[in-house]
């Protein structure tokens, strides 16, 4: 089996790159692939630090790394890569026998300045850079089944190389905010396009983004990004298998991918470095360990098999471990028997939408000849009723000459109904009037009967500011039951008595006058202690000049 390259990149930092590449590493060792951890992040090195519980940090560090394979190069041109000892280079991390670790360089006084002084453009063109960077790439998928490169982040020659040159497989991890989407979305198209222009063979380079820092607990936030992410990733998952019949659809759609491999946030992972596939397993759902797994799965089955996710999980890992499926083919000829019965189902859903459009069409011409019917019967009916019209009107004319002869042969007469006829109007109208005023009369009455509301005056922090009527106690606000006495003209109103903010008391229509002297008995009374505007309730005048 030839080595996959597969680089690690991103294109903010904090997002959990290098923690998701070492405990994937370490997956894959045992599972028995030989495994090789590099540490490209020349810049901000650090990755051995993961593995601080396996192997002497310090000594890590002592070893010859990746800068210094590159120093090399620059002192002599014409290097063997097949002579060199990769016993100086390569750290064991005893992990099933299968895992090795290349470092950014040797950690000594000289490893900031031989980084200062590295130029990639520099040592690809002058140094025949590139050819030597595949050169070396040839020798690790010679030796090892999975090549894990951890990238600088941003926009750097490094991450070029890295994106671009070495990987069989980029995957992009990324936050969900629009910087970190945004930027590993400009990241795959450029490594899409320059991958094309490189002089080296490549397969075409696929692409795997992963969510990190997924907090589950923002459920509607979370669900929102989701369906952005199924949506603007389509272009970097394009290698997602489909239906024969129907190359539209996917076997399992970018969404569902992106749902079984999203990373979770746990504050337990925020402190120190740390790996979860050895302190806690992989077992548990909610834990990073799970997915981390599932993401292994996926690099070893090399992004085949994928539409079993959703399936059979455990079917799955079983054929990343290499293990034997054949306990599975009942489930495994189930799902191919229900993908068959969704393709069969695709395929009668397009025959009735045909026979829809059919139906549709012979409609259609139904009923533009029911249209066309409908429209010769109400043309028809209209120039039959013109002939009609025409035909009356003459008879009309005749029967207008007929009735001329008639009123000159009553003009006589004339004379002698006008007279009458003015007479009797006379009588009419001064019968309608009699009658028009007891009308008004009742009306009147009928209100002065109805329950009414006078306005008594302004009473604030007990004592009357503005009084419209006179009571037993002048002091105080008039009771029910008590008979108050009218200061001054007021409007008697018909209605409901409503207090609104802003607008005062609100009420009906005026149905009268309380004139001066003017006595009513109190029914109830409305307004507010300590400040307000105060009305009663009556129903009937006392005096004797009021209904």
């Amino acid at each position: 089996m030839v080595g996959k390259v597969i680089t690690f990149y991103s294109y903010k930092g904090g997002v959990g790159r290098s923690m998701a590449m070492a405990n994937i590493g370490v997956i894959l060792a045992q599972w028995g692939y030989k495994t090789l951890l590099i540490d490209w992040d020349l810049e901000a090195p650090g990755l051995e630090h993961f593995f601080k519980t396996h192997i002497n940090i310090e000594r890590a560090k002592k070893k010859l790394g990746l800068i210094d394979l590159f120093d090399l190069k620059q002192k002599d041109k014409d290097i063997n890569l097949l002579n060199l000892n990769w016993e100086d280079f390569i750290t064991k991390i005893p992990i099933n026998n299968n895992l090795d670790f290349l470092s950014a360089g040797k950690r000594d006084e000289e490893y900031i300045s031989k980084l200062n002084a590295f130029d990639f453009n520099l040592f690809y063109d002058k140094y025949n850079g590139g050819q030597y960077l595949e050169d070396l790439r040839e020798i690790w998928i010679s030796k090892y089944q999975f090549i894990l490169i951890d990238s600088r982040t941003g926009l750097t020659d490094s991450s070029g190389v890295c994106s671009i040159q070495m990987p069989d497989i980029l995957i992009l991890i990324f936050t969900l905010n629009n910087q970190s989407f945004d930027g590993i979305k400009n990241v795959a198209q450029k490594a899409i396009n320059g991958q094309k222009q490189i002089v080296f063979d490549r397969f075409r380079l696929r692409i795997l983004p992963i969510p990190s820092r997924i907090e589950n607990a923002e459920t509607f936030l979370m669900d929102e990004w989701m369906a952005k992410i199924d949506i603007e990733s389509e272009g970097m998952l394009d290698w997602l298998p489909r239906y024969n019949e129907s190359p539209n659809k996917y076997l399992l759609n970018p969404l569902q991918l992106i749902n079984q491999i999203k990373i979770p946030y746990k504050t337990l992972y925020a402190y120190g470095e740390r790996l979860a596939v050895t302190e806690r397993g992989t077992s548990d759902p909610h834990d990073l360990g799970y997915v981390y797994e599932t993401i292994s799965a996926v690099i070893a089955n090399d992004l085949q098999h994928i539409d079993l996710l959703s399936d059979s999980r455990d079917t799955f890992i079983k054929k990343a471990k290499g293990e034997s499926v054949t306990e599975d083919k009942s489930l495994l000829d189930k799902v191919a028997f229900e993908k068959q019965n969704l393709e069969t189902k695709l395929l009668l859903n397009e025959q009735l939408l045909i026979i829809n459009k059919q139906k549709l069409y012979k409609i259609s011409q139904i009923s533009v000849l029911i249209f066309f019917v409908l429209f010769t019967l109400v043309s028809y009916y209209f120039f039959k009723t013109k002939a009609v019209e025409k035909s009356n009107s003459t008879i009309d004319s005749i029967l207008i000459r007929q009735s001329t002869l008639r009123q000159l042969e009553d003009k006589s007469d004339s004379t002698y109904k006008k007279s009458i006829n003015e007479s009797d109007n006379r009588r009419s109208n001064e019968i309608s009037k009699k009658l028009d005023k007891n009308r008004d009369k009742k009306h009147l009455d009928l209100k002065r009967n109805l329950e009414a509301y006078a306005y008594v005056g302004i009473y604030y922090d007990g004592k009357w500011i503005e009084k419209n009527f006179t009571f037993d106690n002048n002091d105080s606000l008039p009771k029910t039951g008590s008979i108050i006495k009218a200061n001054i003209a007021v409007n008697a109103r018909a209605g409901i008595i409503e207090y609104n903010e802003g607008k005062g008391w609100q009420n009906k229509e005026v149905v009268g006058a309380i004139m001066l002297g003017d006595k009513i008995k109190v029914d109830s009374v409305y307004g507010v202690a300590g400040g307000s505007f105060i009305w009663v309730k009556f129903k009937k005048f006392l005096n004797t000049n009021k209904k």
